[in-house]
């Protein structure tokens, strides 16, 4: 059996919060999980991934709490999680702002791309191999990773901080203590006049591992919330895998 896939993506609507995105958001996820059971089933070799409850976190008000979401989907053969985010409240065409994606150990990021109709645009090569090179404040794509010696802002911990613990969330707390992350893929100041999609694609390298935890965070830099604190919102998701009996992610 081939290495097992995790596909997610970034939904950045122009929809009001309370539209029809949202609004579908319920069904659409009762569906989703149907076919994932079906595809579970249907073959006695593949991991069954089954996604936990979403959280949901904000510094802001209740608009920015459901601003960000995690929703598992299933695909024909891999495992999908479509990360939706409503833009409208974070006005990204004027303030200066950033997505951080948080991988968990026991996960390989294999792609990041950009989806803008009907193009789509590769970016991660765009990334640092390395948290120490061409890893600046300035650039427009960074890496962190948990346990590196750096220097400077590229510290895991630090970018944790500013992102995840600026929507500190009790649960998704307790899995940055449990040191269940390793990296960190941030995009800067992101500029865009439409809908457009972020997918990641990441790859199970630890067939050990039974909990995948993703955490998104969308942050507003120039806005302040009512403590002059920078906007922020978070959700996380846990994927738990059921792995077959003598399942072996190398053949």
């Amino acid at each position: 059996m081939s290495k097992r896939k995790i596909i997610s993506s970034l939904f950045l609507s122009a929809t009001v919060l309370g539209g029809l995105l949202f609004i579908q958001t319920p069904t659409v996820k009762a569906i989703e999980l149907e076919d994932a059971q079906t595809m579970s089933t249907s073959s006695a070799q593949a991991p069954i991934f089954s996604p936990g409850e979403l959280i949901q976190e904000t510094n802001h008000t209740a608009q920015f709490r459901n601003s960000v979401s995690i929703a598992a989907t299933n695909g024909t053969s891999e495992k999908e999680v479509i990360w939706k985010v409503d833009s409208t409240y974070w006005n990204f065409n004027y303030d200066k702002g950033g997505y951080y994606f948080v991988v968990p150990a026991g996960m390989k990021l294999k792609r990041i791309t950009l989806v803008n109709g009907q193009t789509r645009e590769e970016l991660l090569d765009r990334f640092p191999k390395n948290v120490n090179d061409n890893n600046g404040s300035n650039s427009s794509y960074r890496l962190f990773k948990r346990g590196e010696n750096t220097y400077d802002d590229r510290d895991f911990d630090s970018q944790w901080g500013w992102s995840a613990g600026r929507a500190s969330n009790d649960k998704v707390n307790q899995w940055k203590d449990e040191n269940v992350f390793s990296d960190i893929y941030y995009i800067d100041s992101p500029r865009h006049a439409g809908p457009v999609t972020y997918e990641l694609e990441a790859e199970v390298t630890d067939q050990n591992k039974t909990s995948f935890p993703l955490v998104a965070v969308m942050k507003n830099f120039y806005a302040r919330t009512s403590y002059l604190s920078e906007p922020t919102s978070l959700a996380g998701l846990d994927v738990k895998v059921e792995w077959p009996q003598n399942n072996n992610l190398n053949s």
